[in-house]
């Protein structure tokens, strides 16, 4: 889920994936999870050793939010 419906402000809310832990990257390949609107990006960090980040893999993702009947 990428966006959650907030019916006291009849809004949709961005859903950050990566403090919820929903995410799919995995910090034991050195992959940080950094939330974007409506997404996350999963981007490669410097690990111990010198090895260089690397460009990050966007989650594409459809925009959901349906109000609840």
């Amino acid at each position: 889920m990428v966006h959650r419906y907030n019916s006291r402000l009849n809004v949709c809310d961005d859903v950050d994936e990566c403090a919820e832990e929903t995410d799919d990257c995995d910090p034991a390949l050195g992959e940080a999870c950094y939330n974007t609107i409506g997404d996350y990006i999963c981007q490669e960090v410097e690990v111990e050793g010198g090895g260089a980040g690397g460009q990050g893999m966007g989650v594409d993702k459809n925009f959901v939010c349906e109000r609840p009947s």
